[in-house]
């Protein structure tokens, strides 16, 4: 049952913790005269389109870590801003790992995945990248990180069937 009156916080925000590049949800439950509406806001700066009583932070970067959300409620006989409820990011310390690499049905493309999301600057250079074989070296001359960046396309000179790369990230 709501009460009727001025805006009310019954459940406030609260202290989240997420890893490097996740998502954290953060709820708050008004009371009192609906209708309601909602306005979160990061470190008091209103965020744009961030008006539902749930609000998600997608893709958590350390630049996140320590910010402050809080809500603006509106309800029909007034407002209330609630706490601050503080976002702490830890730190990616795990090093990405190739997961797999498969070479195009051409033999002239290697396609890498990744273990999470690689920086297009430098998944995209292709001198972070050597192939070889017992015959000799492989020339890569191409990188190309996916939408996703969990993979990377690698051009080639022409790879030889049956023959078994290394490949140096």
């Amino acid at each position: 049952d709501r009460s009727s009156g001025a805006a009310s916080i019954v459940t406030q925000p609260q202290n989240q913790t997420v890893p490097e590049r996740g998502s954290v949800t953060f709820r708050v439950l008004a009371d009192g005269t609906p209708p309601y509406s909602f306005q979160w806001r990061k470190n008091a700066t209103d965020i744009p389109d961030a008006t539902n009583v749930l609000y998600t932070v997608t893709g958590a970067t350390m630049a996140d870590n320590n910010a402050n959300y809080s809500v603006i409620i509106t309800g029909a006989q007034g407002n209330i801003t609630s706490q601050n409820a503080t976002l702490t990011v830890t730190p990616d310390t795990a090093l990405p790992t190739v997961l797999s690499a498969k070479a195009s049905p051409s033999r002239t493309e290697v396609v890498l995945t990744s273990s999470e999301p690689i920086d297009p600057a430098t998944g995209n250079v292709v001198a972070n990248y050597q192939a070889s074989s017992a015959a000799g070296p492989l020339n890569v001359t191409g990188a190309a990180t996916s939408a996703s960046g969990t993979q990377v396309t690698l051009t080639t000179a022409q790879q030889t069937q049956g023959t078994k790369y290394t490949l140096l990230v």
